[in-house]
Parts: C-alpha cells; sequence; structure tokens
C-alpha cells in the first residue's frame, strides 16, 4: 500500500515588528493631520444677516464678536435644540452703529473681542500628543506580544528552551539481590562498600579513602 505523502506549502516571510511600528506611526501622523483637527475645531455656522437679527429679537444670541478688518460678525446663539453653537454672519452692514446699539441695550448680549473656535488647550494637547503616544506604545506591545507568541510556537527556539518534554525513563527493578548472586564474595563485598560509602562518605573521608568512578561486573550472577 503506497503512502500518499502531503508537502506543506512554506509559509510566507513574516514581516518584522519594525514594519508594524512604521504602519502604526504613519497611521497615528494621518490622524493627527485629517482627523484630530476636524475634531478639535469648533463647528461654525454660516447664517444670514437678515437670520441674525431675527435670533437677536428672539433672546437666542449671548456673545457677539465683531470685528471691523473682514467686516464679520461671529456670535453664540441657542439653536431650536437649546444648545449652544457658532454661527457667522456675512458682511458688516451699512447701518452698524445703530446695531452697535441695539445690541448694547440688550442685557443677554455680551460683547466680547473674539469667540474661540478651537477646543480647550488641554484637550486639544492630550487628544493631539498624549493620545497618539498611548496608542502607539498600545501598538507596540500588542505587536510585541503576537511576535512573542508566534515565536513560542516554534519547534527549538530560544523562547522554549528548558522547557522541552523530556521524559526520564527508569528501568524496573528486578527483584535480584545479592543473596541471589553465587560465588563471587569479593565482588559483592566491593560492590557493597561502594554502597555504604554512597550512605556514609564521612565514614570512609576520614580514613583518606576515595569513592571509585566505577564497578565492572562482568559474567551472569
Amino acid at each position: 500500500m503506497r503512502e500518499e505523502r502531503t508537502e506543506k506549502k512554506p509559509s510566507p516571510p513574516k514581516k518584522p515588528l519594525i514594519f508594524y511600528y512604521v504602519v502604526a506611526l504613519i497611521a497615528l501622523m494621518l490622524l493627527n493631520t485629517f482627523f484630530f483637527p476636524s475634531v478639535l475645531e469648533r463647528q461654525v455656522y454660516q447664517v444670514a444677516y437678515s437670520d441674525f437679527l431675527d435670533m437677536v429679537d428672539a433672546g437666542q444670541v449671548e456673545e457677539v464678536a465683531l470685528s471691523q478688518t473682514d467686516q464679520n460678525i461671529v456670535f453664540t446663539a441657542h439653536n431650536e435644540e437649546g444648545q449652544v453653537q457658532i454661527y457667522k454672519t456675512g458682511i458688516w452692514p451699512d447701518d452698524g452703529q445703530r446695531l452697535l446699539e441695539q445690541l448694547r441695550s440688550d442685557e443677554n448680549i455680551t460683547f466680547t473681542s473674539e469667540i474661540p473656535t478651537q477646543a480647550d488647550p488641554l484637550f486639544s494637547a492630550l487628544l493631539s500628543w498624549v493620545l497618539p503616544i498611548v496608542i502607539f506604545i498600545g501598538i507596540g506591545q500588542l505587536f510585541s506580544r503576537m511576535l512573542t507568541k508566534r515565536m513560542g510556537n516554534l519547534p527549538g527556539n530560544a523562547m522554549t528552551f528548558g522547557k522541552a518534554d523530556a521524559k526520564i525513563y527508569v528501568e524496573a527493578q528486578t527483584g535480584k539481590t545479592f543473596a541471589d548472586v553465587a560465588g563471587q564474595d569479593e565482588a559483592k563485598e566491593a560492590l557493597m562498600e561502594v554502597v555504604d560509602f554512597l550512605h556514609e562518605p564521612a565514614k570512609y573521608n576520614a580514613i583518606g579513602a576515595r569513592l571509585p568512578k566505577g564497578v565492572l561486573l562482568v559474567g551472569p550472577p
């Protein structure tokens, strides 16, 4: 009967650990360039000047920042859901002085030099620097554990040194004693002295005796 041997296809070469670190670093750089700025930057809604006036009349406006340079009005107001959002209206109107008087007469509106459109600096630093570092270290630890586990499954590698499934076999006792051995009294006596030396070495060391390197027994018992 012919035995069919199935040849195992060689597995593709494994990529080094530094490859995964480079991939993780590139991914974090892309996140820090495109994703995090959009998260940190507060959304500003563009509205018409007439809508701004309607929101002022409705008492929705809280803060107003007037810019003479770019002729824009940036303000915060409550939306329909009651959330405070940032709005921006168009070109500065010709009746700017009348608008200023109207806004100043409203006690619920606060004038400010600038309305920040960026998130809190501490939160921005945590999200832009600390979080990527933590993610980078976590990814590195994950790949390191995967590599260690993969190396641990390889036969004969250094990771499994001292953990081989070696077994020690001891021959069963034959049940034979010196009484079963015919003759050879001198050999038996010498062997018994060796055994006694192993049990009580101090007694023999006191008289300068040395343990022989071995005992050669020839012939059947």
